[in-house]
């Protein structure tokens, strides 16, 4: 069970941080600040927050469904 806080039931604090700049096959515009502002955002949770991430962000490519679906099952 986890908080809204993010604080999972052992007390640890953790993340999945995804960020896509260009999704293939999108019919929507690309965004301008998806991927710097994940990096941040991890930089953040972890410096600032006492959060522990899951695992580096995931980025662009590397942000398959399957993958971020693995990733969240593992969250």
């Amino acid at each position: 069970m986890s908080t809204s806080t993010g604080a999972s039931s052992s007390g640890r604090r953790i993340a999945l941080v995804v960020g896509v700049n260009n999704a293939p096959n999108s019919l929507l515009p690309s965004l301008d600040h998806a991927v710097a502002d994940a990096e941040a955002m991890a930089e953040v949770l972890q410096q600032h927050c006492d959060f522990e991430l899951l695992e580096p962000p995931i980025l662009e490519t590397q942000a398959t469904s399957d993958k971020v679906k693995d990733a969240v099952r593992r969250l």
